[in-house]
């Protein structure tokens, strides 16, 4: 690894200011000024609702953070996209546990039905996941809006599905999105499916659709 210098750090990346308003340009560049408020208001109108708790919110802000460091690192673009996945399951694991109060109310047809208690979503991850501690009872969810049962969701697409079953999640496009694409996308990040490059338009608007799932599932 090359040792840098505080200067060469804090030096403008040149791939990161041929990204002007209009798209990539193959001729001039924007200067670091520019650059670095461009980038910024392209993700400044993505703010979360008061109601978001403050662990989503913080890891929300880290992203946009990340994508402001672009104009001088320009792979943190890429990383704020990536790690996108990251704060939209976590956004989803604390909202479920918020939704029911922290009591899960399952059913079993061999043990009747149950409240759950848990403080956070780690609880039922390890209760009810393949190979935990109550996976083979049979226990389901008994969703709050409809009172149908369902799985106990543990990951990112079951999850998505339920947020839209208890009518968090809106939009018969969205939801074409979220069970199409989104759980491919979160898995080739997550078992490193190989190395990629983005660009800042691609992590820009993964943060502003983020932002708007968030404040859907907080209302």
């Amino acid at each position: 690894m090359d040792i840098q210098t505080f200067a060469d750090l804090t030096a403008p990346d040149g791939r990161s200011l041929r990204f002007p308003p209009l798209g990539l340009a193959t001729v001039g560049k924007l200067s670091p000024e520019t650059a670095a408020e461009f980038q910024h208001r392209c993700i400044a109108a993505a703010d979360l609702v008061a109601a978001v708790p403050e662990g989503v919110r913080s890891s929300f802000e880290r992203l946009r953070t990340v994508h402001s460091y672009g104009v001088l690192f320009y792979d943190a673009f890429t990383l704020a996209d990536d790690l996108s996945w990251v704060v939209l399951e976590q956004a989803l694991r604390e909202r479920f546990i918020e939704f029911y109060g922290r009591a899960i109310p399952l059913v079993s047809k061999k043990k009747g039905e149950w409240m759950f208690l848990a403080p956070q979503f780690e609880a039922v991850s390890e209760a009810f996941r393949q190979g935990g501690t109550h996976a083979k009872e049979g226990w389901q969810l008994r969703l709050r809006t409809q009172g149908t049962l369902i799985p106990i969701p543990t990951t990112l697409r079951p999850l998505l599905r339920w947020a839209r079953q208890e009518r968090l999640l809106h939009g018969q496009r969205n939801r074409r999105v979220e069970e199409d694409l989104f759980d491919k996308i979160r898995n080739r990040f997550a078992h490193g499916a190989g190395f990629r490059v983005g660009m800042p338009n691609q992590s820009a608007r993964r943060i502003c659709d983020l932002a708007e799932i968030i404040n859907r599932l907080w209302g």
